[in-house]
C-alpha cells in the first residue's frame, strides 16, 4: 500500500525532444498553460536537430520539420502555416515587392533543410531562383538571427518568427493576419 501511494504521488516526467527554435518560438510561450493544467507533470525539453530513436533515449515524443515520412513513426503534423521569406527591415524596406534577383544577391539563409528554398521557389513563381547557393547553418535559429543581422534571406514559419516581426521590424499583429 505504500509502495502504490508513493507511484501515486510521484511526478511524472514527459521528455520532447524538438529543434531550438521550436522550443524557443512556439513550445516555451505555450508551456506554463499546459504546466498549469497538469501541475503533476515535470516537462524536460532537449533540443536538437538530429534525428533521435524515441525508445532507445527515452522520449516521449519529438517534433521535427519534414514532410512526416519516418520510417516506423506516426508522424502528425503541427503546425500548418507556410513558409515564408525573412529578412532584415533595413534591407526589405527600400523594395516594395522583391525580385527573385533580389533574393539572390542578398544570398538565400539555409537551415539544413536545403530543399524548403526550392519548394518555396516552385510555389511563389521564382523558378529561376538559384536555391543552391548561400550559407547553411545547423538550424533555424541562427539562419533567422542572420537575416535579422542582414546577413541574407532565410525561410521561416510564420507562427515561429512571429514575435519577432513584431518586436524587430515593428509589425502589428494585424498585418500579420
Amino acid at each position: 500500500q505504500r509502495a502504490t501511494a508513493q507511484l501515486r504521488h510521484q511526478r511524472q516526467v514527459l521528455l520532447v525532444s524538438c529543434t531550438p527554435v521550436f522550443a524557443a518560438q512556439w513550445l516555451v510561450p505555450r508551456l506554463q498553460d499546459f504546466l498549469q493544467s497538469a501541475p503533476e507533470v515535470d516537462v524536460h525539453v532537449s533540443t536538437t536537430a538530429r534525428l533521435v530513436d524515441l525508445a532507445a533515449e527515452g522520449v516521449h515524443f519529438a517534433v521535427r520539420h519534414g514532410l512526416g515520412r519516418y520510417a516506423g513513426l506516426q508522424a502528425q503534423r503541427l503546425l500548418d502555416d507556410d513558409l515564408q521569406p525573412v529578412c532584415s527591415p533595413l534591407w526589405v524596406a527600400p523594395r516594395l515587392a522583391a525580385q527573385a534577383r533580389d533574393i539572390t544577391a542578398a544570398g538565400l539563409l539555409h537551415d539544413g533543410q536545403r530543399d524548403d528554398w526550392q519548394l518555396w521557389a516552385r510555389a511563389a513563381g521564382f523558378a529561376q531562383l538559384d536555391t543552391a547557393q548561400g550559407i547553411v547553418f545547423v538550424d533555424s535559429n541562427a539562419a533567422i538571427e542572420a537575416a535579422l543581422a542582414g546577413r541574407g534571406v532565410a525561410l521561416a514559419r510564420r507562427s515561429l518568427v512571429r514575435r519577432e516581426l513584431v518586436d524587430r521590424a515593428g509589425l502589428t499583429e494585424d498585418d500579420l493576419d
